[in-house]
């Protein structure tokens, strides 16, 4: 392999490293513009909170949506010793919906799993915002 062919190579897997970064950015940008509920079911061991909530009002919902958008992806991580999780439910005006588990992991902290999608996401200020909707 010469110089040449290994330059193109590191410049195709940048670039399509951040096309799959920007991409997942867009979407979000745009996919969560007609929510009518959200609902967030507490699947941790946590009884100091409420077991779940429901969200109809536009405030809550666009705080939701303000984080939901601010979310970073993060290589897939092995959420199967954890300590629980939180069940984001969002439902769409077209009466579909989409699930989001917010997991509690071993090592990982807390990380933010795209059921639909198969991706891993971190924002701890989601996870501190739907904190607050279930005191």
């Amino acid at each position: 392999m010469t110089m040449k062919d290994k330059i193109s190579m590191i410049l195709f897997l940048c670039v399509f490293f951040l096309k799959c970064t920007w991409g997942t950015s867009v979407d979000h940008q745009n996919k969560f513009s007609n929510i009518t509920e959200i609902k967030i079911i507490n699947r941790t061991t946590n009884k100091f909170v409420k077991r779940d909530t429901t969200l109809t009002k536009h405030d809550d919902l666009e705080k939701i949506v303000g984080q939901l958008k601010q979310m970073k992806g993060v290589p897939n991580v092995n959420g199967k010793k954890n300590f629980g999780f939180f069940e984001l439910v969002l439902s769409y005006s077209d009466q579909k919906s989409d699930t989001f588990e917010v997991v509690y992991t071993a090592y990982d902290g807390v990380i933010i799993f795209d059921e639909n999608k198969n991706l891993s996401y971190k924002n701890d200020e989601l996870e501190d915002l739907m904190l607050q909707y279930l005191k």
